[in-house]
């Protein structure tokens, strides 16, 4: 790939606008909105496992972008609180459920409407034409959608 081409595809990839910004780009929504089917008692599996599994990406992502952010303070508060309250708040909550056992937290059931979120998350990217690592890097350390 040539200087040009880069130039291009750095012009037309959609994760640089600020239009084309959306939450459901990211996987901590989709985790959300399962957290939220489940406390409204829509379904009845825990996403605690799916937490438990983004809880190290999450916090590495959260970790690196404490290190090098270069927000002003305002935005670089607004993002950890952000942040904290869609990765850390719901595994304080669902650990704190009373009938919390291993059974409901992993089973069958669980792995596979976890492996269909991921599929689904992946597909709809694919359909966008965005690519995850870009839509990460881009909010996390490069602040191209402010």
């Amino acid at each position: 790939m040539n200087k040009k081409d880069e130039i291009n595809d750095e012009v037309n990839d959609n994760t640089t606008f600020i239009n084309n910004f959306s939450p459901i780009n990211y996987y901590s929504f989709w985790c959300l909105t399962w957290y939220i089917l489940y406390k409204l008692k829509v379904i009845n599996n825990s996403p605690l496992c799916i937490f438990l599994l983004i809880f190290i990406p999450a916090t590495y992502m959260l970790i690196m972008y404490i290190k090098y952010s270069k927000d002003k303070i305002n935005r670089f508060i607004f993002k950890i609180i952000m942040i904290s309250i869609a990765h850390y708040l719901p595994i304080i909550d669902l650990l704190r459920e009373k009938n919390i056992n291993f059974e409901k937290t992993l089973n069958l059931e669980i792995i596979l409407l976890n492996l269909i979120l991921i599929n689904l998350y992946f597909t709809y990217l694919n359909y966008r034409d965005l690519d995850v690592n870009k839509v990460y890097t881009d909010y996390y350390f490069h602040n191209k959608l402010y």
